[in-house]
């Protein structure tokens, strides 16, 4: 069993730092990231003490702060002005143009803050007192905006850094394989939501090839631990036309379970947004009634 994994000193004061500059509508660049960094880390990303990675994880915890605090507000604007608040706010973020080998083992790409704000209200539509799960929670762009809009909401990641990230936060955070995550949660966590960005081809280094079949297990086990009525949306964050493949394998393996998703939204981001974070991303929510995954 892997330690837990501690935010390095001066972490919480850097976050707080950098939340206030996105709040007050300052551009951050890369390189006032990393003067920052080294500020409040006592040390530069070369010391080896830290990564781009953890500087990304940071400065995103840290819009998700912006975000979480203001997604009622947004709620209740018209949609274009919401989007516009939003895409503002990503505007001010630096491109992150490094890879680490954990990002691409995990496949950490997380969820844009436009498909995150659709998905959480979307999933939570109609819902008194939600409980909902995270089953590859990140740095908690989906659950953080559930949250909000008065979700109690419990996260998993298998990332012991980003389940530091999601503790800072104040969430309830599991660390299991999210392929089995029916089968390791506490049987007292029963939720009717489920919101994802699942990794959809990656096991996270047990296996060198990537299949999507991974992902179709992911979505399975979380889908097997629903309660009824329930609701499950998804952000599928897959390259290129591998996303059509990867949608009807799912919708294949979900029938085999029981139940029977039926798509009631279906969108794609902005360009701009898919650059910040390198990734191209649709948004699926089913609603448990016959349809087609799309």
């Amino acid at each position: 069993m892997k330690p837990d994994f501690q935010l390095l000193p001066g972490t919480t004061d850097l976050i707080e730092n950098l939340r206030a500059s996105l709040d007050f509508g300052h551009t951050l660049k890369t390189k006032t990231l990393l003067t920052r960094a080294e500020y409040y880390l006592k040390a530069p990303v070369n010391s080896g003490q830290y990564d781009f990675r953890y500087l990304y994880d940071v400065i995103e915890t840290a819009l998700h702060l912006v975000i979480e605090k203001r997604a009622a507000a947004l709620r209740d604007m018209d949609s274009s002005e919401a989007f516009q608040q939003i895409e503002r706010l990503l505007s001010q973020l630096p491109t992150q143009r490094v890879r680490t080998n954990e990002q691409t083992l995990y496949q950490q790409f997380s969820s844009p803050a436009p498909l995150a704000f659709v998905a959480a209200y979307l999933a939570l539509d109609g819902f008194i007192n939600p409980v909902l799960l995270e089953p590859s929670a990140g740095t908690g762009a989906l659950a953080c905006i559930a949250r909000a809009f008065g979700a109690q909401v419990f996260t998993n990641d298998l990332s012991t850094r980003r389940k530091a990230f999601l503790s800072f936060l104040g969430f309830a955070v599991h660390s299991v394989d999210a392929e089995q995550i029916n089968d390791l949660l506490p049987l007292d966590i029963v939720p009717n939501v489920v919101l994802m960005n699942p990794p959809f081809s990656a096991t996270a280094g047990r296996l060198a090839r990537n299949d999507s079949s991974h992902g179709a297990r992911h979505i399975q086990s979380a889908l097997s631990r629903l309660a009824q009525e329930s609701h499950c949306a998804g952000l599928q964050s897959i390259v290129g036309p591998k996303i059509h493949r990867f949608a009807l394998y799912v919708h294949r393996k979900v029938w085999t379970i029981g139940f029977h998703p039926h798509v009631v939204s279906g969108v794609r981001p902005h360009g701009d947004r898919k650059a910040l974070f390198r990734s191209q991303t649709r948004l699926s929510v089913d609603d448990g009634e016959t349809g087609v995954l799309n």
